[in-house]
Formats: structure tokens, sequence, C-alpha cells
């Protein structure tokens, strides 16, 4: 009988201290903004010497000389206050003065979606602000290259959604400047809580020598499978400027680094082709691993899909291609690893301190697609 009482003590002191510090790490998750990307440290060495950070990327990993990770005990936190709540949450890690960071949703089927904010590097360039792409901390990828960009986690396993954006802004015929060659003047988080999650992130780009301001603005809510991402581009010269502006993405949906199986879709149906589709009639296309027939695929493919939608000022073109450069009807989408989507904005035209709105809705599937009626579900 004392045997028994002794358990029941030892029971309740651990039920205790696990309630604890359950509550402790709420606390600061609630109420000081403490992240899951405060949970780890890393020592790195590399030409400057050692450095301590708590941010890193899957290409500094070589340089790893110790670390302490508990990203998955505050992940596991999160999850399990999901489930508790019956209500998704947010965990917000993006950092406005570096410009970087990562956007984790826990659901309380235990599922988990994850958005990488300039976490890639282009020929050791690496972009700031609110632009997607980049791999995930290893806390949460565990090193495994599905987990970047946009991706979901049903538990056992990563599923890429959506890859590095390709953007680039342009002067009408004139050079093309990509993001990482945007000035970076800041960002600001406007709003931050386990539900909604607000920001903006302001650059500049010299368009052969004709200055644009660019003010970038994410709104992320808890359940939605899409996030909205509007651009305001201001034009600071002193003439009129003819401005073209581009948003596309080679998204690898299902597995990173292959094309293998994407196949394109609107509204309208499958592209099995380069092909243009008529961004007025149509506000949305994307991508789905479901095998390209005309490619020659079959198989077992993951189901998933993805879309963007223009919801403002429409897009003079959107095309599916193999390439940014070319696209031929009579050719199928069969890149290994090259099937992209392209939206272009051509000749807007901006008055000296004009301002143009462009307004993409980022979307995807959080489960499997197994039939083409099923697609039309995502953007309801």
């Amino acid at each position: 009988m004392r045997s028994y009482s002794i358990l029941k003590k030892v029971a309740i002191f651990s039920g205790l201290t696990i309630l604890g510090i359950f509550i402790f790490f709420y606390v600061l998750l609630r109420f000081f903004h403490f992240s899951t990307g405060s949970a780890a440290v890393y020592l790195l060495k590399d030409s400057s010497g050692l450095r301590l950070t708590n941010d890193i990327s899957f290409y500094e990993i070589d340089s790893l000389v110790f670390k302490i990770d508990l990203t998955k005990i505050f992940n596991r936190i999160f999850e399990t206050s999901a489930m508790a709540t019956d209500t998704p949450l947010l965990d917000i890690s993006f950092n406005a003065s570096t410009g970087r960071g990562v956007i984790k949703e826990f659901r309380p089927n235990g599922s988990m979606i994850e958005i990488a904010l300039s976490r890639f590097d282009d020929r050791d360039i690496k972009p700031r602000g609110l632009i997607i792409g980049g791999d995930f901390p290893p806390g949460d990828s565990g090193l495994k290259r599905e987990a970047s960009g946009i991706a979901f986690n049903d538990g056992k396993r990563w599923y890429h959604l959506w890859c590095n954006a390709n953007e680039g802004i342009a002067l009408t015929g004139g050079n093309v400047y990509e993001t990482t060659k945007w000035e970076y003047l800041g960002g600001k988080i406007i709003k931050r809580t386990f539900r909604e999650f607000i920001a903006e992130s302001l650059h500049r780009a010299d368009l052969d020598g004709n200055g644009v301001l660019i003010k970038r603005r994410l709104e992320v809510i808890a359940g939605r499978n899409y996030i909205d991402l509007i651009i305001d581009i201001k034009n600071l010269s002193e003439r009129v400027l003819m401005i073209d502006y581009a948003y596309g993405d080679e998204p690898w949906i299902g597995d990173y680094g292959t094309s293998y199986g994407d196949v394109g879709w609107y509204p309208g149906g499958l592209i099995m082709n380069e092909t243009y589709i008529d961004p007025l009639k149509y506000n949305l296309a994307g991508f789905w691993d479901a095998g390209n027939t005309l490619a020659g695929e079959a198989g077992d493919f993951t189901g998933f899909a993805n879309y963007v939608q223009w919801l403002g000022k429409p897009p003079t073109m959107v095309y599916f291609s193999n390439d940014f450069y070319s696209v031929n009807s009579g050719k199928p989408l069969s890149s290994p690893e090259n099937r992209l989507i392209n939206i272009v904005w051509k000749g807007m035209v901006l008055a000296p301190d004009e301002v143009e709105r462009l307004y993409l809705r980022i979307g995807f599937s959080t489960e499997p697609v197994r039939e083409l009626s099923e697609l039309v579900r995502l953007i309801k």
C-alpha cells in the first residue's frame, strides 16, 4: 500500500512538472514572442572564424562545429496545443531586421505547413524581405530538401509545394533585376498572433538608372490553404516609366528537385503542352503532380497541387513552358526539372510618384487530389 502511495506521488509530481514546463514555454511563446526559431544555437567555423547564430542554412552545414537544437521539442508543444484546442496555430520566426525567417502552421490533425522567407542563395547572393523560397531550419527539415519553399508535412514526410519564387522587374525592353539585386530598406510586422500574420518589406531597385520602390505585404491566416502577397511598385524617377514585372516558379510539386509528373491545370482543364492561357478569361493556374500522359508518364504520383491566383490587375500573359524564354504549343511539358508557370505584367505605365498594385494569392493542397474535378475545390 505504501509503495502504491509513493508511485502515486511520483506520478502526480511528474504530471505537475510536465504541466509546469508546458505552461512555462506557453508563456514564452504567447507573451514574449519566443518562437521555435529561437530554440536552436549553432556554432559555425568559416573563413571569418567562429560564429554563434540561431539561424543556419542548408549550405552552412559543412561549417557546423556544435549545436543545441530544441526545435522538435518546441514543435511538439505547438502541435499538442493545436490538437488540444482543435485550432490551427501559427509560429512566426521572421526577423524584420535581417529580412529572413520562416512561418509555421501547426494543425489539429498533426500536420504542419512551413513557408521559408528569403532563405535561399543565388550565386552566393541572398535576398532579404518577404520573398518566398529557401530551405527550412535543420530542426524542421532533417536536411530533407523537400522541406523548402512552401511545404507540407502530414506527420510522416514532407511534400514540396512551391520552390523559390522567380521574380523580376525591368523597364520594358531593359535589363531584368531579380530579387537578389534589390536593396532591402527594412521590414515591419504589422500583426503577429497565433491566428494571423501580416508583415511588410520595403525594397528599392534601380532599373537602368531609374529608381523604383517596391513594397511587399504578406498576409497569412491559420487554417487557410493559401497566402496573399500584395506588391506595390512606385516610380521614384522624374519621368514616365514603362515597367515589366514577372512572378514565376518551377515548383517541383510533391518531390523536390524533379518536375516528373507535374502537369499544368487551370479552370479550363489540364495543360500538358507548353501554352499561353487567357489571363482575362481565367484568373488562376497551377501544377498538379498527377503525371503527364503526353510525356509518357505513368505510375504513382503524390497527387498534391498548387495554384497562383491574380486578384487585382490582370497580367498581360500567363504561360506554361519548359523554360522561361520560349513557348512552343506543340511541345509537351516534359522537362525533368524545369516545368514552370510564369505570370507577366508588361508595359505598366507609371508617372512620377505613381503606384501600381499587383495582388497574388498563392495556394496549395494539403491532401492528394485524385480527380481533375477535385482541383476546383482548392479555391473554395
